[in-house]
């Protein structure tokens, strides 16, 4: 007799091994399939049999993550999440709940396109057999789904509805007033009858067919916009920001990655910020999860400025900003190198007096517009994680084109750089370094043109900058009276606004006196602010119906 089979024999008939563990988990899975333990019955209709056993009983709906069917099965990270809601709903099932525990397929997307590609097999074909692997994996694993009300998105009693919850979008607005959607018939009914007035306040009847459609275009929930996006040409798709490395290439394949504007679909989520807010401390959620989810929505409150850019009287720069009383202190402004607005605004030539350094090594031997181009391409290398990163140089050229200050009516030039995104607020900054890190990094590195370069320092002279004082023909700048060593006009403030702005410790990178702080200001200079700016909150991204920075626009009236 060979050691295996005396092992064999010395066996106990009932210790717990694979096998056995086997035929007990086999035994009872039948068991529950047979007596229907995990069906969760509907009051009436096709799937109402034995609801007499669970009417009057609590209802609780767990839902897990959908997952992928774009490989041959389930990985080992999908039973560490599903084990723990399987226990969750195991548990108020037995506390005497009516659960109901589904579980869906999320087969349209990349994963499954590219596996596709990879087999040479239909995508319908593959996700079903990989369905049909999963649901058989899942049953093993004993997790108590219905399996009646597994669905797949790519069904098409499924997605039809998709569709029609966004055609309900697209027909509706937000109305801030009531706090809530309306159809789109209610919002063309308030223009027309004058209850609500158009954005240039022409009356509707004077508008044509194509500027009606434009307006209401910009309240649907669901709108088209052009926006940057990750291109990957290898994989013929675009990619989400997480679906990206930080070396600039897709997670799949490894392949290249580029910013590239693109038409889209998008949904006016922001406009449902205040009541995400509110309706968080109703959720009986961790509160460190609802931390994230208020920092997620990124509230602010602040105001709206226009800027107009010289030489082109019916264009204005809008930037969003949390304290408007700094614009006295704005030295220049940046633009993301993706707004359509670039273009309109570039110089054809570079100014006279225009510093070396702000050229870089996009624009030495080239025109603005050229050297635009150029830097375009280099920014379009960088994911959107890859420019907010802290502490990463900061690169940008100027584009040979100038604002102007709104309080003082102070030329100021106009950068673009990979610091500041499109899609994030208006896509464009008043920048002020003496009173945000990221604004003093970008103007005391000259702006570097390119990674890993830099042009200049702190300690750079004041012709490295933008021409000091220089301001609008025909016009007078109020100066301060007094000013600290550096230049700096904050130490005529006083209080907090004094600890605010002054920049005594290090001197303002480009030397611009009377810039730093409100105070140095008379009084007519401060109330001219109103005529340049509104008050709103907003969230994260870019707000609703606010005109983006590329927009022809006038300053505005205050209204709040």
């Amino acid at each position: 007799m060979s050691d295996t089979t005396a092992r064999t024999d010395d066996v106990p008939p009932f210790r717990y091994t694979a096998r056995l563990a086997d035929e007990i988990e086999r035994k009872w899975q039948d068991r529950w399939e047979a007596e229907r333990t995990f069906w969760t019955p509907n009051p009436s209709g096709p799937l109402s049999e034995g609801f007499e056993r669970a009417a009057g009983r609590e209802k609780l709906y767990v839902l897990d993550m959908f997952p992928y069917p774009s490989g041959a099965g389930l990985h080992v990270g999908h039973p560490l999440g599903y084990i723990g809601t399987d226990v969750y709903a195991r548990f108020q099932r037995m506390a005497g709940h009516n659960v109901l525990h589904a579980m869906g397929y999320d087969a349209f997307g990349l994963p499954a396109e590219q596996y596709a590609l990879e087999t040479g097999q239909h995508p319908r074909v593959t996700i079903e057999q990989n369905i049909a692997t999963m649901r058989r994996q899942l049953r093993r694993l004993g997790l108590g789904h219905d399996p009646r009300r597994g669905v797949s998105t790519t069904d098409v009693q499924y997605y039809r509805w998709t569709q029609w919850i966004f055609l309900q979008m697209f027909n509706a607005w937000f109305d801030d007033e009531s706090n809530r959607a309306r159809p789109i018939d209610e919002l063309v009914a308030d223009l027309e009858s004058g209850a609500r007035p158009t954005p240039d306040d022409r009356p509707w009847s004077d508008l044509d067919a194509i500027e009606r459609r434009q307006v209401v275009d910009s309240y649907r929930l669901a709108y088209l916009d052009e926006a940057p996006v990750n291109w990957c040409p290898a994989l013929g798709t675009v990619l989400a920001n997480e679906e990206v490395t930080t070396e600039g290439r897709s997670e799949r394949g490894n392949h290249p990655v580029y910013k590239r504007p693109l038409k889209q679909w998008k949904l006016r989520i922001t406009e449902y910020a205040e009541r995400l807010l509110a309706d968080l401390d109703l959720l009986d959620w961790p509160e460190s999860i609802k931390i994230m989810q208020r920092n997620w929505i990124g509230r602010s409150e602040g105001a709206d400025i226009v800027f107009p850019v010289e030489s082109h009287e019916d264009l204005g720069i809008r930037v969003f900003t949390t304290r408007p009383d700094t614009v006295f202190g704005a030295t220049y402004m940046v633009v993301a190198p993706e707004l359509d607005l670039v273009d309109e605004i570039v110089a054809s030539e570079w100014p006279r007096d225009t510093p070396l350094a702000w050229r870089g090594t996009f624009g030495i031997d080239v025109s603005p517009p050229e050297a635009v181009e150029a830097y375009r391409e280099f920014a379009g290398t960088k994911t959107d994680l890859e420019r907010q990163a802290e502490g990463r140089e900061k690169t940008g050229i100027f584009i040979g084109a100038y604002a102007i200050n709104p309080v003082n009516d102070e030329r100021i030039p106009i950068f673009i750089a990979d610091y500041v995104l499109a899609g994030y607020g208006t896509g464009a900054i008043m920048a002020v370094p003496g009173q945000d890190q990221r604004d003093w990094d970008f103007a005391a590195t000259g702006p570097p043109s390119t990674a890993g370069s830099s042009t200049a320092s702190t300690s750079r002279t004041p012709s490295a900058g933008p021409p000091s004082g220089s301001k609008r023909p025909g016009t007078a700048t109020a100066r301060s009276p007094t000013s600290c060593a550096t230049g700096c006009s904050a130490a005529s403030g006083t209080g907090a606004s004094r600890s605010r702005s002054c920049t005594t410790r290090r001197a303002c990178p480009w030397r611009y006196p009377s810039r730093c702080s409100p105070s140095s200001y008379p009084r007519s200079a401060t109330s001219s602010l109103a005529s340049s700016l509104t008050t709103r909150r907003r969230s994260r991204s870019r707000h609703s119906r606010a005109p983006s920075s590329g927009s022809r626009s006038r300053p505005i009236s205050a209204t709040a």
